[in-house]
């Protein structure tokens, strides 16, 4: 009777060891997001889910300034870094508009940005690509990551 018991339990525990997550996959599942930016804990799982690992959430440097009273998150993935801006009125979001200004240096970027009361400026050398979503306005400096985010959210 002993030796029946014994291959049963091997066997049970091999099929529990084959079928347990490994570690690395479950600390890769889900990336941790700070309490201050939970606002964007939903859309970092949305990347995750998509294949676009996330490997850090932080706060922005347009958080509660450059765009409003908004709430903004700084995210980095495998690919590059994108910024969330979460606004609270609609309204808000949709008279963002981005437009290029030639600022006559090459490999230079001037752009004048229409906010709902103001117009504020951006420049430097990397270019700037706005994407509106669902409340949020994504904020990316690479046109690889810009298409990666617009094809795994449209």
């Amino acid at each position: 009777m002993q030796s029946r018991l014994l291959p049963r339990f091997a066997l049970l525990s091999i099929i529990a060891f084959a079928t347990a997550p490994s570690p690395a996959l479950a600390q890769n599942a889900s990336t941790p997001v700070p309490e201050q930016v939970r606002y964007v804990t939903a859309f970092v799982e949305r990347l995750n889910l998509a294949g676009l690992k996330v490997e850090k959430v932080a706060l922005s440097k347009y958080n509660g300034g450059y765009f409003g009273p908004t709430q903004a998150a700084w995210i980095k993935t495998e690919k590059g870094v994108l910024e969330v801006v979460v606004f609270d009125k609609p309204a808000e979001l949709d008279a963002i508009q981005l437009l290029e200004e030639d600022p006559g240096v090459a490999d230079y970027h001037h752009y004048r940005i229409t906010l709902i009361d103001k117009k504020v400026g951006m420049e430097g050398r990397l270019p700037v690509f706005f994407i509106k979503y669902e409340g949020m306005l994504i904020v990316t400096y690479d046109a690889g990551l810009n298409k990666t985010l617009k094809d795994i959210l449209h």
